[in-house]
């Protein structure tokens, strides 16, 4: 029966959810990308500052140099760049 366990939750939870997924149509679930999108936004902006911050102070202690700070300023334009591109690929379907 412990085998079966995962099967059975897979195949209620899919049998359950097909309300849901017609509830709104292509109109709610525009809605809620768009609130998604912008709370990964406000999530990833405020973890970014934190992090260069962080980065900025250690340089600033002597910890590390300030060609890290700049390294770690890249590694924050990638990560804000993700959304865009998510953005982007799901307007070409849109």
């Amino acid at each position: 029966m412990k085998k079966l366990q995962p099967i059975l939750f897979a195949t209620s939870v899919a049998l359950l959810s097909f309300p849901a997924f017609a509830a709104g149509g292509l109109a709610s679930g525009t809605a809620a990308v768009t609130d998604f999108k912008t709370w990964i936004y406000a999530i990833l902006g405020i973890a970014a500052i934190i992090y260069m911050l962080f980065q900025c102070l250690l340089a600033w202690g002597n910890k590390i140099t300030w060609i890290d700070v700049l390294h770690a300023s890249g590694k924050v334009a990638v990560t804000g760049g993700v959304p865009a591109l998510v953005t982007y690929l799901w307007g070409i379907w849109a």
